[in-house]
């Protein structure tokens, strides 16, 4: 593996087994990034660099769960861990708060929504049978169900 210049981790050149098993658990970083936005970190950090423990004691969160939240998205550059121990906002991490155009903020809530996620864990059930998994996994359509 290589890293490109400039780039943080998570976006080395991989043999291929190695990028379809990131692509396998991108749902992982998904469910990452939607808690993220959910909790608005990207819009408290944007204030200046803030440590685990005074983001969780701000938001009433558990610090050390944070923290691994927050590494967990720093190794994919949203976020950037610095040497104080505090984490700083990353232009990946920027594209998360509500205040910016184009934000991702909404697309990562609706994507990482428990309703959202049912659906797409059904996919096999659209395949065999033609009918949308949402459906299937809410009892409605989704313009019904929103």
């Amino acid at each position: 593996m290589k890293l490109k210049p400039d780039e943080p981790p998570g976006t080395m050149e991989k043999p291929a087994t190695q990028e379809v098993q990131d692509l396998m658990t991108a749902r992982w970083v998904a469910d990452m990034i939607g808690v993220a936005a959910e909790l608005q970190l990207a819009d408290f950090i944007n204030a200046g660099a803030k440590t685990a423990e005074e983001i969780a004691k701000a938001k009433g969160l558990h610090a050390t769960s944070l923290y691994r939240l927050l590494r967990g998205l720093a190794s994919y550059g949203i976020f950037a861990e610095q040497g104080d121990g505090t984490f700083a906002q990353t232009p990946r991490s920027d594209a998360l708060r509500k205040d910016v155009p184009h934000s991702a903020w909404g697309m990562a809530q609706l994507t990482t929504r428990p309703w959202s996620v049912r659906a797409w864990t059904e996919l096999r059930h659209s395949i065999r049978v033609g009918t949308p998994a949402f459906e299937h996994v809410n009892g409605m359509q989704l313009f019904e169900y929103f």
